[in-house]
């Protein structure tokens, strides 16, 4: 009976890393950040693509406000670069092991750096 319990333990340990694992890189995003400027919060939804065997399409929408960018990673670290209105932005976003993403970014000429998280949807 020991046996069995700690054979299902480890199943679900197991199912649960997989899970994870899974959750990294390539799909939809929930996405909650601050905005070192005005101190703002956010939030939305990112959907990363993977495009190539390093490569990134990454689209963040927030508010009525939507960012498509180019990022290159293994994944597990993804550093993405947005263009619109003139204005540039780059970002990075590190894997957690829960699946989800901590990112930072700032915006050409900023001297502070901004920060999100992602979870996975």
């Amino acid at each position: 009976m020991r046996r069995a319990l700690q054979a299902i333990a480890a199943s679900a340990a197991a199912a649960i890393i997989s899970t994870a694992a899974m959750a990294e890189g390539q799909g939809k995003y929930n996405v909650s950040g601050t905005n070192v400027k005005d101190k703002s919060q956010y939030e939305g939804t990112a959907t990363f693509t993977k495009t190539g065997q390093m490569t990134w399409r990454v689209v963040e929408d927030i508010g009525s406000e939507s960012f498509e960018g180019f990022g290159i990673g293994d994944g597990k670290v993804i550093a993405v670069s947005f263009a619109s209105d003139g204005s540039n932005t780059v970002a990075l976003f590190i894997a957690n092991p829960d699946g989800s993403y901590s990112g930072s970014w700032a915006d050409e000429g900023d001297t502070e750096i901004s920060t999100e998280t992602l979870k996975p949807q």
